[in-house]
């Protein structure tokens, strides 16, 4: 996807459950997913985002790898055993301020879909998200 541009509506329809811990970033990234289109669940910490796995049914989780307690990859795991109605796979976008750009294959190998590190420049964020929450084919 052309990262320079986005329609407005590139999200439109694609559910997003955004985990982030501080609630600055948190109000931040929900505004702009929702601004092209998202419809976004934020929650706090990784514990809180199980629920929505089944009912909010996530295209696409945005959680850090690295946060405490559960962390992302512990949601990672609980996200692969759940299924969207289709039966796709959710797919996980992990971004973090900790982990930097060079840490990257690392977190991939976790078993990440994607990863960014912040500050995340707004359109490649949300092409990302549109990308990973693209069907698969």
């Amino acid at each position: 996807m052309d990262q320079r541009w986005l329609p407005d509506e590139v999200l439109s329809g694609v559910s997003v459950v955004l985990v982030e811990a501080n609630s600055d970033d948190r109000a931040v990234l929900t505004a702009l997913l929702s601004m092209y289109g998202a419809d976004v669940r934020a929650v706090s910490c990784a514990r809180e985002a199980v629920g929505l796995l089944h009912s909010a049914a996530p295209a696409v989780v945005v959680c850090d790898p690295g946060v405490a307690a559960e962390d992302g990859v512990w949601l990672l795991h609980q996200a692969r055993a759940c299924s969207n109605e289709d039966g796709r796979t959710r797919r996980i976008l992990g971004l973090s301020s900790t982990y930097t750009a060079r840490d990257s294959s690392r977190v991939l190998a976790l078993g990440f879909d994607g990863f960014l590190s912040k500050p995340v420049d707004v359109q490649v964020f949300c092409a990302m998200v549109a990308d990973l929450a693209r069907p698969e084919v």
